[in-house]
Parts: C-alpha cells; structure tokens; sequence
C-alpha cells in the first residue's frame, strides 16, 4: 500500500496532481501537508527535538512553500506527517 506521500508524489510526476486540485477541495489540504512534510524530509529527516518549531521559526525554510504560508503552527508540521505517512487506501 502506498502512503499519501507516495500517491501524491507519483500523480505530481505523472502531470496530475494539479488536476486533481482543480477537482477537489480536500487535494489543497493535501497539498499543504505535502509540501510541508517535504520541507521536513529535506531539513530536518532525523527528526530530532524541537525540529517542529525549528521549521516552522524558519523564513527560509517556510518561504519555499509560497508566500500564502508565512505563520504556520507547529502543530500543523505534526498533522502533515501523520497524512503523509498514512496509508492510502483505495
């Protein structure tokens, strides 16, 4: 079974995922855990203390997920990796 992150990844590779935005207004949500749980893969993959608020303190960092996202709540980099990493049935 794929997880969100693994089913978003292939329909992003395969043109789709824009698509799918345009369809669903849940996708947009998705997308924001998406992009978000990214910025933790690529920065912080250990996932060591505090590396929550460390992301989310991080305007360089945050910047890279455009300019709507500038206060996000650590709480939020938690919800994304618990969607991303949940297996998506079908």
């Amino acid at each position: 079974m794929k997880t969100y992150y693994d089913a978003i990844t292939a329909q992003i590779k395969a043109g789709l995922w824009e698509d799918c935005m345009a369809m669903f207004d849940r996708a947009w949500t998705l997308d924001f855990y998406y992009r978000l749980y990214y910025l933790v893969l690529k920065y912080e993959p250990d996932r060591t203390y505090g590396y929550q608020k460390r992301i989310v303190n991080n305007d360089a960092i945050i910047s890279q997920m455009g300019g709507a996202y500038l206060d996000i709540e650590p709480d939020a980099v938690r919800k994304a990796i618990q969607k991303m990493e949940e297996k998506c049935i079908i």
